[in-house]
């Protein structure tokens, strides 16, 4: 959960530029033990980082830091599920997204309570973890009021 928010944003960032820069084409190759790989060769529709606002520019470039100075195991669970993220489909990003979105409108003890029952619920037996999933996300991501 706590880097929940640096996801978002590396997602956010990523779908800024698109996928013809040099920076989002880089791919993490599994055979290589995660070393990173540079697959382009620039920006087709030019320099998209000139095209950010200064405010813009800023958050990136803090965030970026912030990856930077994450523990290399860290960073490798951020990349993966940002490749997870862009092989969904619209429809599943947009429903993700939506998700996130309700999630940030949750008051801080909603989002404590959630992350506890998140973590009972990774604690039963297989067979009712989908059950309990599907009540959690309903409870608090389909509109129900009884949060």
């Amino acid at each position: 959960m706590k880097h929940l928010w640096l996801l978002s944003l590396l997602l956010m960032a990523g779908l800024a530029w698109g996928q013809e820069t040099v920076w989002a084409k880089r791919v993490y190759d599994q055979k290589a033990a995660g070393q990173r790989v540079e697959a382009g060769a620039g920006a087709t529709e030019g320099n998209r980082w000139q095209k950010l606002s200064p405010e813009q520019r800023k958050e990136l470039q803090q965030r970026y830091r912030q990856f930077q100075e994450m523990p290399a195991a860290e960073q490798q669970k951020l990349r993966q599920r940002y490749d997870r993220y862009r092989e969904l489909s619209p429809e599943k990003k947009q429903r993700m997204q939506e998700r996130h979105r309700k999630f940030q409108q949750l008051t801080p003890e909603q989002r404590e309570k959630l992350q506890r029952e998140w973590q009972r619920i990774k604690q039963l037996p297989t067979k009712d973890r989908s059950q309990q999933r599907q009540k959690l996300h309903q409870r608090y991501f389909n509109g129900s009021s009884d949060r």
